[in-house]
């Protein structure tokens, strides 16, 4: 009985410590506590009809109506932490500006994002309905985009992301040869703010605005859409 009142504290220390194979249960990193909070953030139906209707009502620049969906889907070829993206113009939903796949990683101690294009867009249009759809994905459905892969930061508000604009090289359709993209984005619990630039080999600015140029999306809750 004695030797028993002397073991147990020991053996309790010990599995604390994690010393004894199997009985102690690691703790999440920060940086995986910060990726659950990403994915507990980003999914959802957004619009930016309030940035669009403050524009119009001070005059000067009117950004372009965007709504977006962003969904979890499941890609063992992609990732653990995959999202579909789909963004239309407001005022004709069947207009869709961009569309794609986006995949998280938590790198030691900070969340890296990649993002991949689809080599036949229109085979995933509307994908957000059926989700479960992506589960079928191929090597031959999508193109890594090499280079722009962003890095996440937490801020006091929410997360901060961008790219480094010398290693990402894309081709947005107003511009007639590659060019070098800068993309941010801020996400918060409710908005999400997507910044799209790119320029010329001359430095000049051929894609997106120098002044204010994050489109703000604002998420709409369930009852809304």
């Amino acid at each position: 009985m004695f030797q028993y009142r002397l073991t147990l504290p020991l053996l309790v220390s010990l599995a604390a410590a994690g010393l004894l194979g199997g009985c102690a249960t690691p703790q999440s990193s920060k940086s995986d506590a910060l990726m659950l909070q990403v994915e507990g953030w980003l999914p959802g139906h957004y619009d930016n009809r309030a940035q669009v209707a403050t524009d119009r009502k001070h005059g000067g620049l009117v950004h372009p109506a965007v709504s977006a969906v962003i969904v979890r889907v499941d890609s063992l070829m992609v990732g653990e932490h995959v999202f579909y993206v789909e963004e239309t113009d407001t005022d004709d939903p069947t207009s869709i500006r961009e569309q794609f796949i986006v995949s998280f990683e938590v790198v030691k101690d900070h969340i890296r994002e990649a993002f991949w294009a689809f080599t036949e867009p229109k085979r995933w249009k509307n994908g957000a309905d059926t989700p479960e759809l992506f589960t079928a994905l191929q090597p031959a459905d999508l193109k890594l985009l090499t280079g722009c892969s962003m890095e996440w930061k937490k801020t006091d508000e929410g997360f901060d992301a961008t790219n480094d604009v010398k290693l990402c090289h894309s081709t947005p359709s107003s511009a007639p040869a590659a060019v070098a993209a800068h993309w941010r984005m801020e996400l918060t619990a409710d908005q999400l703010g997507i910044s799209e630039q790119a320029y010329d080999s001359d430095g000049d600015l051929v894609y997106g605005t120098a002044e204010d140029s994050f489109i703000r999306l604002r998420k709409r809750s369930i009852s809304q859409l």
